[in-house]
């Protein structure tokens, strides 16, 4: 039996089943799955909202952060990436508000506030499911090997903070356990060491370089075709059983702080 496959139901032996169980919620920390169709719960124009969050966290780059997070893209523009995220199922990484007297309160909304005023850190997808086909989450999932690539960004606000390890491990955990997954690879420019330490705290190892495979543009030069270039794409994978082994260990470790 494949090891994606293997105690997915009990709660006792598998951890993914013991976050999934939680909500994937840890402390302050929680992952929704967007629906454009609750405005309720996620307020409107939230595609439009992540993609200025991409442009506020690093205001001296035109496209801000999405050359990166959304590596190998010709077209960066407003319309293309929010028509390309909602054919995809964005999870959303939120921080939950702390509770008053320790909450400080804005003196206006901020764009990256949900309706009951948690904020959003960052957000993460899956570009494309590889294997046998995939039903939305809380559907029943076809039986078969299935992998995926993934894709990720965490805003500016949240860099360095405690909370996006958190969130990328139940992010992670959202998408093994959903899909039934057996792998997540990811894909970046060979220049992205930033990417590569943080990934590698989960389990992922780099797997091979491809070259002349991302589209990318030389440093300040518009991104139109004539300066398009084709540059190396680093490929690296985390398979279930190594984020397994990650995820016992965190929960180990909260544990221990708990009996303390």
């Amino acid at each position: 039996m494949p090891p994606a496959y293997r105690n997915e139901t009990d709660s006792t032996i598998n951890p993914l089943q013991r976050l999934h169980d939680l909500s994937y919620t840890l402390g302050n920390c929680r992952v929704l799955v967007y629906n454009r169709f609750q405005p309720d719960t996620f307020g409107d124009d939230l595609l439009s909202r992540l993609y200025d969050l991409c442009l506020l966290s690093r205001p001296t780059h035109p496209f801000g952060t999405l050359p990166e997070t959304q590596c190998g893209m010709s077209d960066l523009t407003r319309d293309a990436m929010i028509s390309y995220w909602a054919s995809k199922s964005i999870l959303l990484l939120t921080v939950i508000p702390v509770p008053a007297p320790l909450a400080t309160t804005p003196s206006k909304r901020m764009i990256d506030m949900l309706p009951d005023n948690s904020r959003i850190a960052g957000f993460a997808y899956l570009p494309a499911i590889l294997g046998a086909p995939a039903n939305p989450p809380g559907q029943p999932q076809p039986i078969g090997p299935r992998s995926a690539t993934g894709a990720y960004a965490f805003f500016r606000d949240w860099w360095g903070t405690p909370e996006i390890e958190v969130l990328a491990m139940l992010g992670l955990a959202h998408f093994f356990h959903s899909y039934h997954l057996a792998a997540v690879h990811g894909q970046r420019y060979t220049r992205n060491a930033l990417t590569a330490r943080f990934m590698s705290r989960f389990g992922f190892t780099d797997t091979g370089t491809l070259p002349f495979f991302l589209v990318d543009f030389p440093s300040g030069a518009d991104r139109i075709p004539t300066n398009m270039q084709l540059v190396s794409c680093t490929l690296s994978t985390l398979l279930h059983e190594d984020f397994i082994a990650y995820v016992e260990r965190e929960l180990e470790s909260i544990a221990d702080i708990d009996s303390v």
